[in-house]
């Protein structure tokens, strides 16, 4: 029973004043569904002219196309017109597999590289949060296709895309254009990444990754080795024809026929800043061959090359005469030169790391200048012979740079002016005992001869914690102390037997390799052999041979036998 109390309490809250209600949020104007123009996201209905169909309402006053989740037919191309942002679900690139997100399958522009793209941007427009797809594009059978994207204009974007296959993907110009800004775009490119040209302010480059693995998975008819194949024989990956202060950072390449490729084009040459950029599994990983006066400030990169008969780290062509700046930068692969230089003006390495060249011992150098002005400044070398000037050289100034076996230099013409370098070969200290771990890089300053690069890994013979291969005739430095006999052993492992074969110590002992497997070798190396001297000398002789040249290999690196440590100790 209620009672009359309760009644009254409830008679005076219904009657109290209450708060008012805050209207109800106006839908949000300029934003269009693409479904509601009659896209279907099923991956079998073309979805062309509706979306097209959104992009010219949105146009009217400006404002977003929108594509939910689902796989979208694209056969032609789509015009994103001033003001427009065509707009997927996705906020950052996305990994290989499986298709999320919003997927845009394109199927137009096969053979017809000059075509219309499969999005032409304008003035103010944006490409965001998507992925795309060329289905009927195969591995084995790669075929031209136009560009992905084009840009004109001022101000457009690409950016948080991702690109399964394309074979030309972004190209900003010919047509005069200012302020591109490509970001977070990450995939596989064919032919050509992005093309910059006919740029006149500032164009932005940031965070772009071109790489095979977006086009490796089956779920996508990808396949690893001929689309790796492909890309190290074709593509092209960043281009920059006329483009004034470009901002190039953070972005980076594998594989590639040319990493970084810098030309003149009718509208001209480029000059800019690049920081932060790498390019692995290169033939040349950066071309210039032209650039505005004051040129190119390259930092912080990272330069792999090991493809192809002429693998290069940086190339100047005879064409350029503008200016070509590398501050810290890292060079490391398996090089025939890392620098080729033919330009005409100034060219200059400060705090640069220089290793992997003369893969095939024919006696070249890091830096091989022909020609222009050179400076080289407080940067290492880890090899033989570090640089070579040519007859044209017109001057160099090569101060303050050290090696694991000093600085090695050439210049026959005497014009360069050279001082505070590491000399060449530089000592090593000695001790009663002590190893040589192949593997590690710090085993570089007791290498002659010639050597493929370290390759660390675990549970090596002796502890080792990796190995280097031989390239042919290989030894090391073995720094003795006066008046004191060693014994030296050696862990190998040769791949095959080799009766010609032979690994001493340089007027000492010898052991023929007419085994294969893993091997213990031992030496004496009396006092009266090093006597007068700081060092005894290894030498390893044997066969060269090229795995790729078997049935079942694939690496098309010179080889010969696998050193894994070397243990020097005094009896």
């Amino acid at each position: 029973m209620v009672s009359l109390v309760s009644l009254l309490v409830l008679a005076l809250i219904s009657s109290a004043p209450q708060a008012p209600q805050a209207p109800a949020a106006p839908a949000l104007g300029g934003v269009f569904e693409v479904e509601a123009f009659g896209a279907r996201p099923d991956g079998v209905t073309d979805c062309t002219k509706a979306i097209q169909a959104a992009i010219d309402k949105a146009a009217e006053k400006g404002g977003q196309v929108r594509l939910a989740a689902g796989k979208y037919l694209v056969s032609g191309s789509l015009s994103v017109k001033p003001g427009v942002a065509v707009v997927g679900v996705a906020v950052a690139p996305l990994y290989i597999k499986p298709l999320l997100g919003s997927v845009v399958l394109a199927t137009g522009g096969r053979d017809k590289e000059d075509g219309p793209a499969l999005f032409e941007m304008g003035d103010s427009s944006t490409v965001q949060g998507l992925t795309v797809y060329y289905p009927e594009q195969k591995p084995t059978a790669i075929r031209p296709y136009s560009w992905t994207f084009h840009l004109q204009g001022g101000d457009n974007t690409v950016e948080s895309v991702t690109l399964i296959n394309s074979y030309n993907a972004i190209r900003v110009g010919p047509e005069g254009n200012v302020r591109h800004r490509i970001r977070s775009v990450y995939g596989c490119a064919l032919r050509r990444g992005i093309l910059v040209d006919a740029c006149s302010d500032i164009g932005r480059v940031e965070n772009v990754q071109f790489h095979c693995h977006w086009w490796s998975d089956p779920s996508v008819g990808g396949a690893w080795e001929p689309v790796f194949e492909y890309m190290w024989k074709n593509l092209e990956a960043f281009v920059f024809g006329r483009t004034d202060w470009e901002f190039v950072t953070n972005n980076f390449v594998f594989p590639t026929n040319i990493g970084y490729r810098f030309i003149e084009t009718k509208a001209g040459a480029c000059n800019g800043q690049f920081s932060g950029n790498g390019s692995d599994a290169s033939q040349v990983a950066v071309q210039v061959d032209q650039v505005q006066p004051m040129g190119l400030l390259i930092t912080n990169g990272q330069f792999v090359s090991f493809n192809g008969t002429n693998p290069r780290g940086l190339v100047v062509s005879e064409t350029c005469t503008g200016q070509v700046r590398l501050v810290n930068c890292n060079y490391w692969g398996s090089f025939r030169t890392i620098a080729d230089l033919r330009g005409r003006s100034f060219v200059g390495f400060t705090g640069c790391y220089f290793s992997g060249w003369d893969a095939k011992a024919e006696g070249l150098p890091a830096i091989d200048a022909r020609s222009g002005r050179l400076q080289v400044q407080g940067s290492s070398f880890v090899g033989k012979l570090g640089i070579r000037l040519g007859a044209g050289v017109r001057h160099a100034i090569i101060t303050g740079n050290n090696g694991s076996n000093g600085v090695q230099i050439e210049d026959p013409a005497q014009k360069a002016i050279i001082r505070d370098n590491e000399p060449y070969p530089s000592p090593l200290p000695a001790s009663k005992a002590y190893s040589i771990e192949l593997g590690l890089g710090d085993s570089d300053e007791y290498l002659t001869g010639n050597w493929n690069g370290p390759e660390p890994s675990g549970n090596g013979p002796a502890g080792a914690r990796g190995h280097r291969w031989t390239m042919g005739q290989a030894g090391l430095r073995l720094p003795v102390l006066p008046d004191t006999d060693y014994e030296l052993t050696l862990w190998i492992s040769t791949p095959r037997p080799d009766p010609t074969g032979l690994v001493a110590i340089v007027g000492g002992e010898s052991v023929k390799l007419d085994k294969a497997g893993a091997q213990e070798l031992k030496f004496r190396i009396p006092r009266a052999l090093a006597a007068g001297k700081s060092e005894a000398e290894l030498k390893i002789t044997v066969k060269a041979w090229v795995p790729g040249k078997t049935a079942t290999g694939n690496d098309d690196r010179t080889l010969g036998i696998q050193v894994f440590k070397a243990q020097m100790a005094a009896k």
